[in-house]
Formats: structure tokens, sequence, C-alpha cells
């Protein structure tokens, strides 16, 4: 049977502190794969390095890579370990397509989209300074340049495990699970699912509108509809935190707190509105451990905004709020 083995970097993003990368050895000693390399750092190495070879692994077998989401956490350590060990990396044809731009076309259309929906200038400069991605350009530069990276698509068998890559667009366009099936002669129906970013335990994952004319907040929903569908009962391996014992029912939670986060926004156009997005980002309660928006981080403020815009643009697609003209854009409730 396929084993896979835990391998937890610590990050520094305060507010999530470690990220997990998984192993999976088809065979007790031999070749492995890691899913989600994690994070360029020293610390984020040291920890790799110590835990794969706690667990057994040696990184001569390491044959690939596989990244669930461009983001920093789960990808930029990728160019060093292809460096160190040839293994060639694995992402959703979108993913690649999107890290394929650069980092500066990548935050530009956000941030101007931030800008028409009232942000402060002073506030997206910040954001731009500090934005993990945007600090850690080089690395991608790096993963651009001299990286091997292939589409993954279809099933693969591995030893007596099959690997199916699922697309789960949402978190980011291109985001993908790993789902694990032992064979039939080996147990039939048993899953096990790596989640990156999607579903998460006790933390919501963060949609931003990577592209600002779409409704990503709705393929995401869209995404948690499909998992709650498949998975139901089935064990998680997330990007973050501890296990899920039912991957299927933790997404119907995210399900139901999307539906009160939307349901928040719009009463804050009929209480208060027309409102920016700006606005409504201040106003609305995030489950946060700072007390005002001033004390928030510039990421923090980069995901709050994301959040508020995609879940207004998600409103206006079910026809419950409508957007003014001009800039900043205004939005309003509509009659029910």
């Amino acid at each position: 049977m396929c084993r896979i083995h835990t391998l937890r970097q610590t990050i520094p993003i305060k507010s999530l502190g470690h990220v997990n990368s998984y192993a999976i050895e088809p065979e007790p000693g031999g070749d492995w794969i890691l899913v989600d390399p994690g994070y360029y750092s020293a610390r984020s190495l040291h920890d790799l390095v110590k835990q794969a070879r706690a667990s057994g692994l040696r990184f001569e077998n390491l044959r690939a890579m596989i990244a669930t989401h461009f983001h920093v956490d789960h990808l930029s350590l990728a160019p060093l370990l292809q460096d160190l060990t040839g293994a060639p990396l694995f992402m959703d044809p979108r993913e690649k397509d999107l890290i394929e731009k650069g980092v500066p076309d990548l935050l530009q259309p956000i941030l101007d989209a931030y800008r028409e929906h009232g942000m402060l200038p002073e506030e997206i400069q910040s954001i731009l300074e500090h934005h993990p991605l945007r600090r850690l350009a080089a690395a991608y530069d790096e993963l651009l340049k001299n990286t091997r990276i292939q589409p993954l698509e279809g099933a693969r068998r591995l030893g007596n495990c099959i690997l199916t890559p699922r697309h789960t667009p949402g978190h980011t366009p291109g985001h993908m699970m790993v789902e694990l099936s032992l064979l039939p002669r080996e147990g039939r129906g048993t899953k096990i699912l790596l989640t990156g970013d999607h579903v998460l335990p006790h933390i919501t994952p963060h949609v931003v509108p990577y592209d600002p004319r779409g409704d990503m907040l709705g393929r995401y929903l869209e995404s948690l509809r499909e998992t709650q569908r498949l998975y139901a009962g089935v064990r998680g391996l997330p990007g973050h935190r501890e296990p899920l014992p039912d991957t299927g029912a933790r997404a119907s939670e995210l399900l139901q707190h999307h539906e009160q986060r939307l349901a928040e926004a719009r009463r804050l156009l009929e209480d208060r509105g027309p409102l920016t997005a700006y606005q409504v980002a201040r106003m609305m309660r995030w489950r946060t451990r700072y007390s005002s928006w001033e004390d928030y981080p510039p990421p923090e403020r980069f995901f709050a905004m994301g959040e508020a815009l995609a879940h207004l643009i998600h409103l206006e697609s079910r026809g419950l709020v409508s957007r003014t003209g001009g800039v900043p854009v205004k939005w309003r409730a509509t009659p029910l």
C-alpha cells in the first residue's frame, strides 16, 4: 500500500504558521513523490529535509513534485529542490499558464480592480511592497527560467495506488486536489484526498478575484458542491493544520459559511449602501485576531478586500446586488 508521510514546514506567514507537504511512497525505501514542495526559506527547507530523513526518505529517490496551486507557501521551494534532485514539477495546466504571466502581470489586474473599487492608493502600494508573491518574485523567475514544469492530467498508477488530479478552482484558478485510491485487489473504494487549500479545517480558504471580470467565488462554490458529493466520508490531508476526518462534511460547512458571508454583505448594502467594495471589506466581521482595519498587515488587507469583492461579484451574478458606474464603483442591494 502507498505510504503517505506528512512533512510539516514552518513558514513566515503568521496567520498560517505551517504548511503541510506530503510524500507519497509507493514502496518502502523506494522512489517517492512530493506534493506541495513548500516555502522558499532556510527554515522551511531544514524542516522538510529533517522530517523526510526521519521518515526514511532519500532525496536521491525523489522522482517528481506536484503543486496543488501556485501560492508561495506551496510552490516556491520547487526550483531549489529540482536543482538538487532533478525531479520534474507537475501542475494543473491552468495554474502553469497563470504563473507564466509573471508576478507583476498576475498582481497588477487585481490591484487595479481594488483601486477601481475604492481601496486607497497608499494601501495598494503597501500591499504591492509586502505581498508574499512579490517578495519571492525571484523564486518564481527561477521557476520559469530553469524548472521543468509539466501538466498533470489524468490518472496515474503508483505501485498499488492510483493518483488522480481533481480540478477544484476557486482558491486559485487552477487549484487541484490529489486523490489516492487503492487498487481493487488491495481494498475496493478506499480513498484518501490531499486537499491543498481547497478544503481546510477550522479556517476558510480565501477567494480572490484573480480575474476581476469573472465570478471566482461562484467557481469555488461549485467546486465545493462537487467535493461534498464525491468525498463524503473520505479522509482529507489538507495544506494546513490537521487531517480532515470527512472532507465532504467540511465542504458542506464551507458552503454554509459562504452563504452567511453573502447574506452579511447584502445586509450591509441594505442598511448602509450604496458602498464601495473597500467599505464593505472594512465593515465585514472577519475571523481575525486584529481589532481594527488599521491593525491588519498589508497581506491581510489584500485577502479581505479580495474576499469582499468576490462576494459582491457573486451576489451580482445572483441578481441580489448591482453596481454603479464611475470610479470608485459603488454597490447597492437590489429589491427582492
